[in-house]
């Protein structure tokens, strides 16, 4: 982090010279390359920046002070031996050696002892505040297009990749009626070079009609499908929502779910809701060697 005695400085400065500390303070955090760090270092004295370099060393042993800062050495291929901001360790605990990262940071200069006294003059170095992984790959892309929200999306970045396709589907029924009409397949277009202005041409008609609808020009699409695609990349575009499906491997039903009506409450005959059936009259016994008398 800037010291508040350089950032007052800054402010003066730009004071005098007419102009808005705020956009001076606000100010983008340019790109630069490690050969130019490593070639004059000066240049970016107190300034942030944010280059790319390959994690070679973790960052480890005693915190030392540089500039005010209390940092930690570590190491990266090109650029050699870094420092990286004490409140920033916590960023590089998921880092691993080998792999290649975004770090943001800047130049500082060592304090050079002098009689007993301390003034500036010493070597200078690079102190790192922040870090992200580098997604340089483009082979997960496609994967991940196929399963982006096209059912009507909110999210700004979903629907840059609609408009892609939408402008893609013409090139390609363009394409196909140019095939068509030479009488040749579709491999062929693509193959033989003889066909390539000819695919260029729909290619920019197809782009025209989208600036004229739009009124906007192709390489403000071309800047929104990169920052999409970039999106896509870390998380920020929107999924579709599996459908339902379900769970085969859930566990089965309890048994008395399972189990029939007439099983589980029994027999109805024997739920006590009827009269038993009556039994049959029993015949009166016979008189042995006697005739009643009939009246």
């Amino acid at each position: 982090m800037f010291s508040v005695n350089r950032i007052r400085l800054a402010i003066l400065i730009a004071l005098l010279a007419g102009v808005n500390p705020q956009a001076l303070i606000a100010q983008d955090v340019p790109a630069v390359s490690v050969r130019d760090l490593k070639q004059s270092p000066q240049r970016f004295w107190a300034g942030l920046f944010v280059f790319n370099d390959v994690l070679k060393e973790m960052p480890g042993g005693k915190t030392q002070t540089i500039d005010s800062r209390e940092v930690v050495r570590f190491a990266t291929r090109d650029l050699g031996e870094v420092y990286v901001e004490r409140d920033a360790l916590p960023l590089f605990e998921a880092l691993e050696v080998g792999s290649e990262y975004l770090l943001v940071g800047t130049v500082s200069q060592r304090e050079k002892s002098f009689a007993g006294l301390f003034r500036r003059g010493g070597s200078f170095v690079v102190i790192v505040r922040d870090v992200l992984p580098v997604e340089k790959s483009a082979a997960d892309i496609p994967e991940l297009l196929a399963e982006i929200d096209r059912d009507q999306p909110t999210n700004e970045f979903n629907r840059v990749f609609l408009v892609l396709e939408d402008i893609m589907g013409e090139i390609h029924k363009d394409i196909f009626g140019y095939a068509s009409n030479q009488n040749i397949p579709m491999s062929e277009v693509f193959s033989q070079r003889e066909h390539r202005d000819r695919l260029a041409t729909g290619v920019r008609s197809a782009l025209r009609r989208y600036e004229d609808r739009n009124r906007t020009t192709s390489q403000e699409l071309f800047v929104n499908v990169l920052l999409s695609m970039i999106a896509l990349q870390h998380g920020y575009v929107d999924l579709a929502q599996p459908a339902y499906q379900p769970d085969l491997e859930a566990p089965d039903a309890p048994a008395s779910l399972e189990t029939p009506a007439e099983d589980a409450f029994g027999d109805p005959e024997s739920w006590g809701l009827t009269d038993p059936a009556p039994e049959p009259d029993t015949p009166a016994p016979e008189a042995d060697g006697e005739t009643l008398p009939v009246e």
